[in-house]
């Protein structure tokens, strides 16, 4: 009887030991090969980006079929965000500096925790993301004179329309510590990162040695995507003065691979009594996120 008995249940008994393992297994491991797969952005921590398919995730790491590089596996804790790309769009990195012209800004927001300096051959710059919308900067030449504050508040309206208002405070320093001067600004930006239209307008109000002086100012300024990695950037100064009128025009270009760094390129011209006078130099500037 006892024979008999084992000889019905060891069979039972070692079913359930190899079925209840693969029941609990399907429970807490989903595989995520079996769902449709969809092309994902995958940003570290470090700013480093991965652009592909995302072929399995669990509490620990991801793993990545990415462009050019075949599958990568991440550390969960490492990954900052992962951002699902629409069926048909390709990414395009850059759009941490979409907030940038060559000199002016615009009403797009720099996001939660985004920040990254601007190297410019007269002077380096920084800004960074404190609170929803809200940037603050700071921007100098390679003497360190003037000092600029920059102050800016973003009211996205919609996706493709958003409005912007902000202050540039500075000083002289050590070059001429009685020089001051503000400029307080609004813009309206028609578009998204990838490609929009600003218009601004405000007002510059300077003092020096006593003397004193303001002017109402504005600006139209613009970027078209041109490519996965180039951009077509405009961006001007118009100056609408009483006694001064005139305006700084640059078009130029900008090139970025990923949302780490970028590097922008442009020719400027003074319009000044009816006449254009090309800027001797170029404007160049390197961007960095940090």
């Amino acid at each position: 009887m006892r024979h008999r008995f084992l000889i019905k249940i060891l069979p039972l008994v070692i079913g359930i030991f190899f079925l209840v393992p693969c029941g609990f297994s399907q429970d807490t491991i989903p595989n995520f090969q079996l769902e449709p797969r969809v092309k994902s952005v995958v940003i570290k921590n470090d700013q480093t980006e991965y652009v592909g398919f995302i072929l399995q995730r669990d509490a620990r790491e991801l793993l990545i079929d990415v462009d050019g590089l075949g599958e990568i596996y991440i550390p969960m804790h490492e990954i900052k965000s992962i951002k699902e790309l629409a069926e048909g769009k390709e990414y395009s990195g850059g759009e941490l500096f979409a907030t940038r012209y060559f000199i002016t800004t615009n009403g797009l927001s720099l996001k939660k925790g985004e920040r990254y300096a601007l190297f410019n051959w007269w002077g380096p710059e920084i800004h960074f993301n404190v609170a929803d919308n809200v940037s603050m900067g700071a921007m100098t030449t390679w003497v360190a004179a003037p000092l600029i504050g920059s102050f800016k508040f973003s009211i996205p309206i919609s996706d493709q329309f958003s409005l912007g208002a902000g202050l540039l405070a500075g000083t002289g320093l050590w070059a001429a510590f009685d020089a001051v001067g503000a400029l307080a600004y609004g813009s309206a930006t028609v578009g998204d990162y990838a490609n929009n239209l600003t218009l601004s307008a405000g007002w510059l109000g300077m003092t020096y040695g006593g003397d004193g002086g303001s002017s109402p100012l504005m600006s139209v300024a613009f970027n078209i995507r041109a490519g996965q990695n180039f951009s077509i950037v405009g961006d001007s100064f118009i100056v609408l003065g009483k006694d001064t009128r005139g305006a700084l025009i640059i078009p130029g270009l900008r090139y970025s691979r990923a949302n780490t760094r970028a590097f922008q390129f442009g020719l400027a011209g003074l319009v000044a009594d009816g006449e254009v006078i090309p800027f001797p130099i170029p404007f160049l500037g390197f961007f960095r996120s940090f």
